[in-house]
């Protein structure tokens, strides 16, 4: 399922707003915020997906490099990351408290997180977000 961002015209009202949402309803989640979101959807949502499909791909390629084969890697990082959305989605809980859950001191986990800060990840991705975003705005003022 996707997500949509909606922005009600001015004179839109509660009521328009809920007629919108329910046609969109079927397509997945629907967001209403302020028109100046629009872009920053497209830039976290739109182009969010291709993001999390590189990340699947070097986690799977990170397994192949250890000696697991492709096939096995693939559909196994395919399932940590539908796993870990359903969680982040389902719980309500910060992204920060469900990773900090899942680190034992001294274990596999906070090692490999920070691997992935020294590599970059967060300022990447923030940076991917923002240039994604940037770009929205550009092909929406031609």
């Amino acid at each position: 399922m996707g997500h949509r961002s909606v922005a009600r015209h001015p004179k839109a009202g509660p009521q328009e707003g809920a007629v919108l949402k329910a046609l969109l309803a079927p397509c997945g989640l629907v967001e209403e915020g302020p028109e100046v979101w629009i872009d920053t959807h497209t830039g976290l949502s739109g182009s969010g997906v291709a993001f999390v499909y590189l990340f699947a791909e070097a986690l799977a390629e990170g397994a192949v490099k250890m000696g697991m084969p492709t096939a096995v890697a693939q559909r196994i990082a395919a399932q940590t990351i539908l796993g870990a959305g359903r969680l982040l989605r389902d719980s309500g809980r910060h992204p920060a408290q469900l990773r900090s859950d899942v680190c034992t001191p001294g274990g596999t986990t906070i090692y490999g997180l920070h691997a992935l800060e020294l590599g970059g990840l967060r300022a990447a991705a923030m940076g991917a977000v923002e240039a994604a975003t940037e770009r929205a705005r550009e092909m929406g003022r031609k």
